[in-house]
Parts: structure tokens; sequence; C-alpha cells
């Protein structure tokens, strides 16, 4: 027996399901240049003699890890080629480049070998020969015009050291090279650093510098952008268009061309690079304790490489969360003030310009350019436009969203980090038995609370207890004893604490919620590309009495028109003779068919 249709419709809705609602727009959901950073704080007040033996041999000494050597007072070059490998693969890693050396690696262990042959020391090719073999790698592998491929000259002036700018694409790495190994023979060697932005600079290593192992605590900050009120901004261009009269108009965006894009683009709507470097550059000014940066040189190679935002130091034994907060709060307030200057900086290069003009040129730059032709129908009275910008307004919210640990000694490749719940282990690596619980509970006293936007404290860490063999478990808000200390993390895993997930200390009915703390906010203004217009009409007429009469005249000869067509219709709908004969004879022509088109008439 087979269905009807309406069996077959009732079966496909039992099989998948009553219609659901539609899809909603929510304008409040997070921009897609949502920003995550990282600010690293060094805990200065743990004892040397706390660490084990082994924190301070973590790594590799960077001289080791170069294939460099001090030889009678000056340091030498010994292991070119793993000079050049270890290098290099930091710059490609620091620049994003992929594998795009292998011709540099090459030229560069050549010229090196030709020069150790020749002078029996790399000094004169570390001090500039480098920087010519780098050079000639952009070059073809042709012989030059003595017909030999004997390595380039070294009698090359002393480059300067670099300026701590980016290091460019691969078609330069030889030069960075060359500069970056310039003052080996002084000790010291800049190694290529990717940054938080994504470009990359040059850090100065200092080869006699000996280990000196140290934790971190490593805040995760977010920067979100939420939608909010969205008007009318400041006005671009007015012009008056007299009666009759037609005229051009070209809008021309910020967007136009690349170099506007790039100083008018932001992390708040418009993230790319270019704005994640001059973030970058401002927030580094601004949330960077200077001491610390000073002495942090060895260990920032490879935490920089982490994405870091900002630099601090800080104690944790003694009450030192105290300290802790204090520095935390004063990043929050640079971190914001950074934010502000750059929106201001990136609204101030969104220019949108409308000009006007009679004539029929039109632009041929490779620019986007939008003309259109408009014109004023009036006849007595002028019309006026007012162009002007439309303004979106963004909150930017930033936040602590995780807490981290971390370990350096300042050799290369010691960097090591972990996520609080693994507090214990991470320090059991590096500090002696007996301090370890110490340790543990100095660090988790510090960090168990975080003061958010209004100076409330915010609860961050929950103690994890494990029972009946791990099958139970218990979760609580972490909580300290009668001497403010909190119990460290148990060896056998049993207790332990974690960051809290979720937005941390936010009200229920909060309408932009974030991940964490919230330690500041902010509503900003951003001027977009977009263009409104308004058409004014002029309040006084440009007529005289003889012209108003006569377009006078012309309405009411036009309403009269009208008028007779309207009774043609009348007489056709009616069907009445004696009207329709009498329209024939006093108009001359036929009443209107009823598809709408007159007939004349016989004579």
């Amino acid at each position: 027996m087979s269905e009807t249709g309406s069996e077959q419709k009732r079966k496909a809705v039992d099989f998948v399901g009553e219609p659901g609602p539609g899809a909603m727009i929510d304008q409040y959901l997070p921009q897609p240049g949502q920003l995550v950073g990282r600010r690293i704080i060094r805990i200065e007040d743990i004892a040397g003699e706390d660490f084990l033996d082994t924190a301070a041999t973590a790594g590799v000494a960077w001289p080791e890890y170069f294939g460099i050597e001090k030889r009678d007072e000056i340091w030498e070059i010994v292991q070119p080629e793993l000079l050049t490998q270890r290098w290099l693969d930091r710059y490609e890693k620091a620049a994003r480049q992929g594998s795009r050396t292998a011709t540099l690696r090459a030229t560069l262990n050549a010229s090196a070998r030709g020069s150790l042959a020749t002078a029996g020391s790399l000094k004169n090719w570390a001090r500039g020969g480098a920087v010519r073999a780098g050079t000639a790698a952009r070059m073809s592998s042709a012989p030059d015009d003595s017909g030999n491929t004997e390595p380039l000259p070294l009698d090359v002036p002393e480059p300067d050291p670099p300026s701590g700018g980016a290091g460019g694409g691969g078609a330069n790495a030889g030069t960075v090279f060359g500069n970056g190994i310039s003052v080996v023979a002084e000790g010291h060697i800049y190694v290529p650093v990717g940054t938080w932005s994504g470009h990359q600079v040059e850090v100065d290593v200092d080869l006699e510098a000996t280990p000196d192992p140290a934790f971190f605590l490593i805040q995760v900050v977010g920067i979100s952008s939420f939608l909010g009120d969205y008007g009318l901004g400041r006005t671009v261009k007015t012009f008056t268009l007299l009666p009759g009269e037609e005229a051009r108009i070209h809008t021309r965006t910020w967007r136009s061309t690349e170099e506007s894009m790039a100083l008018a683009s932001s992390i708040i709507d418009s993230y790319d690079e270019s704005s994640a470097e001059r973030f970058a550059e401002t927030v580094l000014s601004e949330t960077t304790d200077t001491a610390t940066r000073e002495k942090s040189e060895n260990w920032y190679v490879d935490a920089e490489a982490k994405a870091s935002i900002g630099i601090a130091s800080a104690s944790v034994s003694g009450g030192g969360g105290g300290e802790y907060s204090s520095g935390t709060e004063e990043f929050a307030r640079s971190l914001d003030e950074a934010v502000r200057e750059h929106a201001a900086e990136s609204s101030s290069h969104r220019e949108n310009t409308v000009t006007s003009s009679s004539e029929s040129s039109i632009s041929t730059e490779e620019e986007e350019v939008v003309e259109r032709t408009i014109q004023n129908i009036n006849v007595g009275r002028v019309l006026n436009f007012t162009f002007r910008e439309l303004n979106q307004m963004y909150t930017t919210r930033t936040h602590i969203k995780d807490l981290r640990i971390a370990f350096s000694n300042g050799n290369a490749d010691s960097w090591r980090e972990a996520p609080i719940s693994g507090l214990r282990q991470f320090v059991e690596e590096h500090i002696n038995p007996q301090s370890v619980d110490r340790v543990c509970s100095d660090i988790i006293s510090t960090i168990a609370v975080l003061r958010d936007l209004n100076d409330t404290p915010v609860p961050v860490l929950e103690q994890v207890r494990l029972e009946n063999c791990g099958i139970d478990f218990t979760v609580r808000d972490a909580q300290p004893n009668d001497n403010c200390e909190f119990p460290a993390p148990t060896a056998n895993g049993r207790l332990y604490y974690r960051f809290k997930r979720g937005p941390l200390g936010q009200a229920a009915d909060e309408e932009h919620p974030v991940e964490g703390v919230l330690v500041s906010e902010r509503n900003i203004v951003m001027a977009t590309d977009s263009v409104v217009v308004e058409a004014l009409l002029g309040q006084s007429t440009a007529l005289d009495g003889y012209s108003e009469d006569l377009q006078l005249e012309a309405i009411r000869e036009k309403r009269l028109a009208n008028d007779r067509q309207e009774l043609a219709l009348r007489i056709i709908r009616g069907g009445n003779d004696a009207e329709a004969d009498l329209f024939q004879r006093v108009f001359g022509v036929c009443c209107p068919s009823e598809a709408g088109t007159d007939v004349e008439a016989e004579a």
C-alpha cells in the first residue's frame, strides 16, 4: 500500500525533527583581531643555594652552542659550520621564512673555510667577510672576472651592530648574519629572535655570562574587542549644487593604498602584521621593566620566542603577593594606555576624502575610487550635501587568562615551562628537596589571588584533592591556613592546584564576559571606511515673481491633464454612452481604451 504525501511528510518530520530557530546575529561576539600575549615575570628572591647543581648546567652554554671558544683573551669561531647552522636555523624560525637559506649556508661555510685556510683565523671573517659572503649568496655562483672562485676580500669596514629592528627576508639574511657575528671577538653575538608581533629583532647575547638559574611566572594576557555603538563621525566634505546644476563626486577611502592601510590598521578591528608590530613597540615601551630587561638578554632569547609582551620581576617569599599584585595592576594600566595610544594613532590615519568636479575626467590611479554623478533637479532652490564618516565604538577588555611557571639559567635551550597543575614536579627538577615545599608554597601564595579592574581580589586558583585512589576528587577555591600560607602540592599528586577556567570575578549578567580576570576595560571609537551623505534643501527660493507664476501654471496644466485622464477612465468603467459622446465632442478624442491608450477621433 503506497503512502500518501501527507504521511511521507509526517515521517520526514519525525526523522529530522522539528525545524529549529533561525540563525541569530550577535553583535557582541569578539572580533577576529582578538589577541593573546604573555607577560614574563622573573622571580628574584629564590636563593642560589636552593637550586640543584644541575640547574646551572641545563641547556647548552652559548659559546658551545655556536662553536665559539676563548683563546688568548679573544673569542674565536672554531666551528663555523655549527655557527651558521644554528644561527640560520634561529633566523628562519624568527623570520618565519621556512627553509630558504641553503645557498647562503653553503656560501658562508665555503667563505669561512677559505678565510681559515688563508689567515689561520676567522677573526677578520667575523668582522666583515661574512657580510660580503652573505651578499654573494644573492648573486650568481659564476666565477668572478679573474675566472676563479676564491673567497671575497675580507678588508671591508666593520659593520654596525644591529639596531634591534626587523631582520627582513631571506635576501638580507647574510647581512644580518654578518652583523650578528661582528662582535664575537669582544664576547658578544646578536641572535635573531621572533617577537610577539611576528617581526624579527636581534638580541645581544653575552658569551661570558655565567649561568644564573631562575624561575619565571607567565601571565597569559588576552585583549578582546567587542562591537559597540555605530554612528556619525567628523564631516568629510560639504558642497552645494545650484538649481539644475550637475557635478561628479569622487570618494577615496583610507584603504586606497597599501601605505595608508598599513598606517591605519589596528589590532582592534583590522589586525595584520603591520598593526601588530606597531602595537608591540608601544606595549614593550610601556610595560617592560627597564632594569629587568637590561639583565635579561641571554634568557630573553628563548623566552621571547614564546611571544612575550612585557617583562618584569617580583618576589614570592615573605608576602611577595603584594608586589606581584601591584605589578600586575601597573601592567594592566600601562597596557590599557598602550591600546589607547595605538588606536588613536591608527584612527588618525583613517582619512576618507570626497572631491567634486564638473568635468568628465576619471581617475586612473590604482586606488579604490568611487565616482558618482549627482544633479540638483530643483529649479528654484539650492541643494546642499554633507558627507560624514561613520564611526564604530569598540569595547576592549584586557584579561589574565592563565598562569604558567617557567625556568631558565640563561643557556641556550634551557627555557622550560609548565602549567600550574605541574608545579610540584617542575620545581623538584631544579630545587633541592628540602626547599621544594617552601618554594611551591611561596609561589602559590603569590599567585592565588589577582585584583580585577575594580581592585577586587579574585581567587584564580582552585585546589584539587584526589581521593579513593584517584577515583573521586574534590575541587574548591585555594584557601590559605592560619599563617596565610597555602599547602604545597604533594609529591604523590593527590593535592595540586590549577588555574580556574571561564570568566572569573565577573557578574553573571555581564554583557561582555571574557575568560579569566578582567583587569582593564576601555571604550574606543575608531573611524571606518564608510561615508554617509545627507541632502539639505536650501530654504530661500531663487525665482522672481514671474518665474514663480510660470511654475504654478505649469503645475496647474499637469493637474488638468490628470483630471481629464481620470474622467475618461471613469466614463469607460461606467459605460455611459451619453457621457462618452460628450467627452468626444468636448476634447475631440475618443475615450481611452481599457489598456490605457488614446485613439485620435475622426475630424
